[in-house]
């Protein structure tokens, strides 16, 4: 079907003239569309990954250590925030909110209550320092959280005594 120009539209068959008007609106509902997916930047952005293990070396799951996200802490020196992710996607990249400048970096287990775990009960890599800037993406190294288990624990009852990361 071929279209004729404006000036001419009221000799188009109608069909013509439906068709001018629906390309117009997904044309319109397009833009609409790309113009809403558009992300303020007011920072940059770190990307994570994370493993966990016990004191001796062993791979452990979320599941087993009781661990329901992984915390991404940053600090510009005035307003430390975080981002967490579930903690069984090992990955995580936060959004464009990270202050520009010198900030540091440290993960952090967290609990199914939210909170993050008990101090003490597993040991992170020392905060990393890094530049942060606007629209770009900061890429830490794999992380590897060594933490205190139930299932690391001998014998089972060591947790009763003990700190446990999330109980």
């Amino acid at each position: 079907m071929q279209c004729v120009p404006a000036d001419r539209a009221r000799l188009l068959p109608l069909a013509c003239r439906a068709a001018s008007r629906g390309a117009g609106t997904i044309l319109t509902a397009l833009v609409s569309l790309a113009a809403a997916a558009c992300t303020e930047i007011s920072g940059g952005a770190v990307e994570v990954s994370w493993s966990l293990q016990v004191p001796l070396g062993a791979g452990v799951s979320c599941a087993s250590a009781q661990i329901e996200r992984m915390r991404l802490w940053w600090d510009d020196g005035e307003a430390p925030a975080f981002a967490s992710w579930p903690c069984t996607d090992g990955h995580g990249v936060t959004r464009f909110e990270v202050p520009a400048g010198k900030v540091e970096l440290s993960m952090a287990p967290e609990c199914a209550t939210a909170e993050e775990a008990v101090y003490g009960t597993f040991i992170a890599p020392a905060p990393i320092s890094r530049e942060i800037h606007n629209g770009e993406v900061v890429r830490l190294d794999a992380v590897v959280v060594h933490v205190i288990t139930p299932v690391a624990a001998s014998p089972a009852s060591f947790c009763v005594d003990h700190a446990c990361i999330c109980r």
